[in-house]
């Protein structure tokens, strides 16, 4: 019955599938039928676009029609497959079921055969009359067909009132389920419209959320850039101002530390003197130690940058037998006579050097030249240890004028450099300001003139509009252009008022910063003034307590004389910069009050072009309207009769408007150029007149004169000085040589050797080298020894060779590349100081390394060690008491302690490096105390063992077993005996010398 059961539900389940299959099949044959109408109805025309455009709509659709046809055969397929399945699984059920149908009546008739014979078997036992139970229960009699009637009857009433009721409440349960089930499925459809709103709701809202934050976005990205925009602009410019500023404040520092530094406060004739008295002792007496090489090279570079020899200057001497002849001052060759007569020439220097540096006040600020020789010079010098104002104030005698000379050539070349970066405010030749107006002047007078234009443009229209209403014509159109013409002129007339007053306040900037600059002029004469008084108020009581016996005011007053003077002088000085300085003010009121007008012929051109221009506009736009009429140009090609003659003479008046028009303003630009040209030839002629030299730049007739007789004098002078025997060579310069050398001093050499060894160099060949102190490239700097050799000279370099194997070979690779890379490539020589020099006691010069040379080399702390290594052999070898004690050291016949053993068995190891040792152990014997006797016996012979220890001879086993020596603690061995450290060798003294091997007894 189960099997039954499912073969039942697999047939039914089948006859669905099959059901849904033929329904699909249905479909698929509908869609296939329409298509295959559309197709052929589609099907030429497709044919023919692909054959004509070979288009692709022909192809998809006979593709997709036989996709359909594929598709509808398999279908068809499946359902003939599921039919046949259907119909094996019902032929199946059936047999099945006839089985079963069988199956129950042979059971029921076997049981029924079976009972029988149970009631024949029970009959025959009974005895006549009786009768079973079951035959009387299966004998009908006439109450039993009445009574079953009444049932019948009684269950059909009853049947009936149950399923009238029953049906009742059916129908009322159907009702009620068909409610409910309809409310369900509208509930359902009306929740997924909902949800389909709320989706659509959604995706909306979300749509246009990320459309407006997608917006957001790139708005505030937008912003975001803007800021960032306009924050690094302003840090820019801010930056950029910052740097300016600082610039120009160095640039007026220095260009006022220049005039400072050498004016009549600062720096007088007998300071030049002085530094030239020391030059010329050591040219007359040999003991006397010539001052720093970097005194003469700054000799170079002062008269380089006076260009004293490309004006021809000369200086007079005498020869020894007193023959008179001029001598050519050359800056590059310059010797340490020439720079003796240089400076004795202190007031002719003096006055170049002022007249260079400050100038008169009467001229605009200038730029400042400096020949690309001086720059050189001052480059080639710049490492020179010397070649400062700190190291020049040092230098002894002198001191005061080569540390000014040094202030004023380093305060011009700072000028120099960064004048560059204020052209517009200093300019050329003529002022900076000046420049920047007759330039704003030009715009000024562009936009008068376009504004001229525009005014005539404006009167013809409105001509034109006036005639229009007086003929009574219509008037739209030149009123139109007339309009248009006058927006324009505004437009013009705001833009020049605009320029009106930006120029307005640059005016007012500028004579500000003018007024600032007369008031400091002023109050410096009133302190200068003011401080001549107190010098002349000081003066009369000093003089006046003088008179009284007062010796100490009586000393003081020749002090205070020459202060009033040079007070005096100060104040005359600033009176005549404050005068010129108002002569200064004039004129620059008088070039700010200049206007260039345009000339008659320039206005009458601009009105003839503004003229034109006005009718061109309104030719222009007749033409235009009369087109519009006609309903635009495509309407105008094929126009005749008197249409045509009004568009043609529409053309024609365009066309000779627009032709006015341009030959206008090309006369137009054609004088307005010519007329500017005029202009810029009136201010190049201007600019040469003012760029050449005036009073202040040559010297007076009395200057010169006074010049003459200096000269003549301190010839004479100069001439007795040769009384005395000198030598040629002493008085010779350094001949140039055709390669030049590069001498590289080791900073491991002492420091007295080292001061000698360059001054020495300095002064036997004065002017041939220039000292170098640099700390890149081990000392080895290409581009400063480079600057060097370019202007002819040789190299003292001090240089970091190093101790150590990679500061040896660092150092090698750069004095490589430096022969390599110099022109012309040097002799190179080095000089190195010994690994044995000791430090010295303290105080002593002539021995150990400098400070500073120590803190600048890579291995200064293993030269601190190697210095104090022999510092401490010398002491022993120099000690008398500390032989003494070796000896008696030798003599005693067990070890004071066990750091005594210790230390011996460590001396032992540095004597000995042919052998091999074993670290210190507790636990073997140790080296017999015999044998450091040996050592100890000679003191003299060990010391002298002790000072010829090569360091770099070591060998690695050793260095280890010594680190743990230096490692091994005395204070935890007991105190008896020795320590079990030794070495493995032949059974030789240690200072026997044996040859150590892998094995044997220490």
């Amino acid at each position: 019955d189960a099997e039954l059961v499912r073969s039942r539900s697999e047939v039914a389940r089948l006859a669905e599938e099959l059901d849904e299959t033929e329904k699909s099949l249905a479909k698929a044959e509908k869609e296939l039928a329409d298509l295959a109408a559309t197709a052929n109805v589609q099907d030429p025309a497709a044919v023919k676009l692909q054959a004509q455009a070979r288009g692709a709509a022909g192809r998809f659709r006979a593709d997709g029609l036989r996709r359909e046809r594929d598709y509808v055969d398999q279908m068809a397929s499946e359902a003939a497959r599921r039919r046949e399945d259907l119909a094996a699984r019902q032929r199946e059920l059936a047999v099945k079921e006839e089985q079963h149908v069988y199956y129950k009546q042979h059971q029921k008739r076997e049981q029924d055969r079976r009972r029988a014979a149970a009631l024949e078997r029970k009959r025959r036992l009974l005895d006549e009359g009786e009768v079973l139970p079951e035959d009387e229960e299966n004998a009908a009699t006439l109450e039993d067909v009445s009574a079953t009637s009444i049932q019948r009857i009684a269950r059909g009433r009853a049947a009936r009132h149950y399923a009238r009721a029953l049906k009742e409440s059916y129908e009322h349960a159907g009702t009620i389920i068909e409610a409910a089930a309809r409310g369900m499925f509208h509930r359902k459809l009306v929740r997924l419209l909902r949800r389909r709103i709320r989706a659509v709701l959604t995706v909306q809202c979300q749509a246009r959320g990320m459309i407006h934050r997608m917006y957001a976005t790139r708005l505030r990205l937008k912003r975001a850039q803007t800021r960032a925009a306009s924050t690094i602009a302003r840090l820019y410019r801010g930056l950029a101002g910052r740097i300016r500023h600082a610039r120009k404040r160095m640039l007026v520092e220095a260009a006022k530390g220049a005039a400072l530094v050498v004016d009549v406060k600062h720096l007088f004739p007998g300071d030049l003197k002085e530094l030239s008295e020391a030059i010329a002792r050591p040219l007359v007496d040999a003991t006397v130690a010539f001052p720093p090489a970097a005194v003469l090279g700054l000799a170079r570079i002062v008269v380089c940058v006076l260009m004293s020899e490309q004006r021809g200057e000369t200086v007079t001497a005498f020869s020894n037998i007193g023959v008179k002849s001029a001598v050519a001052l050359k800056a590059l060759t310059l010797g340490w006579e020439d720079a003796m007569r240089v400076l004795r020439r202190s007031h002719k220097l003096l006055r170049q050097l002022r007249a260079m540096s400050a100038g008169p006040s009467s001229q605009r600020p200038r730029l400042l030249y400096l020949p690309r020789e001086a720059m050189e010079l001052m480059a080639a010098y710049g490492d020179d240890p010397v070649m400062s104002v700190a190291a020049m104030r040092r230098i002894g005698p002198g001191a005061k004028a080569a540390s000014h000379l040094l202030a004023w050539v380093k305060d011009l070349v700072t000028v120099h450099e960064l004048q560059r970066f204020f052209l517009d405010d200093i300019g050329d030749v003529m002022p900076g300001w000046l420049n920047r107006q007759r330039v704003r002047h030009r715009e000024r007078r562009r936009a008068m003139l376009r504004l001229a234009e525009l005014d005539r443009s404006c009167t013809v229209a409105r001509d034109c509009v006036a005639a229009s209403k007086a003929a009574g014509d219509a008037w739209g159109l030149p009123d139109k252009v007339r309009e248009e013409l006058e927006a324009l002129k505004a437009a013009a007339q705001a833009h020049l008022d605009a320029f009106d007053e930006r120029e307005k306040g640059l005016r007012a900037k500028e004579e500000a910063e003018e007024q600032r600059n007369f008031q400091q002029d002023q109050q410096a004469v009133l302190f200068a003034s003011r401080d001549l008084d107190v010098k002349k108020q000081e003066y009369a009581e000093k003089k006046e307590r003088a008179e009284r016996g007062g010796k100490a005011e009586e000393l003081m007053l020749p002090g205070l004389l020459a202060e009033i003077q040079a007070a005096s002088v100060v104040r005359r000085e600033m009176e005549t910069r404050s005068k010129l300085a108002v002569v200064r003010r004039q004129r620059d009121r008088e070039k700010r009050r200049e206007w260039f007008e345009h000339p008659h012929e320039v206005r009458f051109k601009a009105a003839q072009a503004g003229e034109a221009d006005a009718l061109a506009r309104l030719a222009l736009l007749e033409r235009g309207a009369f087109v519009a009429l006609l309903g635009g140009e495509l309407y105008t090609r094929g126009l005749k009769g008197s249409k045509a003659g009004e568009l043609a003479a529409l053309d024609a008046r365009l066309q000779a408007a627009q032709a006015r028009h341009a030959e206008t303003s090309g006369a137009l630009g054609l004088v307005g150029d010519q007329f500017e040209a005029e202009l810029v030839q009136l201010f190049e002629a201007e600019r040469r007149r003012e760029a050449q030299p005036g009073d202040w730049a040559n010297p007076s007739d009395e200057e010169k004169e006074e010049d003459l007789v200096e000269d003549e004098a301190e010839a004479v002078a100069e001439a007795e000085r040769k009384r005395f025997f000198v030598t040629r060579e002493l008085l010779e310069i350094a001949p140039t040589r055709p390669r030049p050398l590069l001498v590289c001093v080791g900073r491991d050499l002492s420091g007295r050797a080292k001061r000698a060894l360059v001054q020495g160099l300095t002064e036997e060949l004065p002017g041939m080298f220039v000292h170098v102190r640099s700390e890149a490239n081990s000392g080895v700097d290409v581009s400063a020894i480079q600057r060097v050799l370019s202007t002819g000279q040789s190299v003292i370099a001090e240089v970091d060779a190093g101790l150590s194997q990679k500061q040896r070979n660092r150092f090698l690779s750069a004095v490589s590349v430096a022969k390599t890379a110099l022109v012309p490539s040097p002799y190179a020589m080095l000089a190195l100081g010994d690994p044995r020099n000791r430090v010295g006691q303290l105080g002593d010069d002539y021995l150990g390394c400098a400070e500073e040379d120590l803190r600048a080399t890579s291995d200064g702390p293993m030269k601190r060690t190697l210095e104090q290594v022999a510092e401490a052999v010398h002491s022993l070898a120099s000690s008398v008491a500390a032989l003494d004690s070796i000896q008696e050291l030798g003599a005693l016949a067990e070890p004071p302690s066990r750091a005594h053993a210790v230390v011996l068995e460590a001396v032992v190891i540095l004597l000995t490096p042919t052998n091999r040792f074993r670290p210190p152990s507790e636990a073997v014997a140790g080296m017999a105390w015999a044998a450091c006797r040996l050592l100890l016996a000679d003191p003299v012979e060990f010391v002298q063992r002790l000072g010829e220890v090569d360091p770099a001879t070591i060998p690695e086993p050793n260095l280890d077993v010594l680190h743990l020596y230096l490692g091994h603690g005395t204070d935890r061995q007991p105190q008896g005996g020795l320590t079990g450290g030794g070495f493995v060798g032949d059974g030789a003294s240690p200072g026997g010398g044996g040859r150590g091997s892998p094995s044997g007894g220490g």
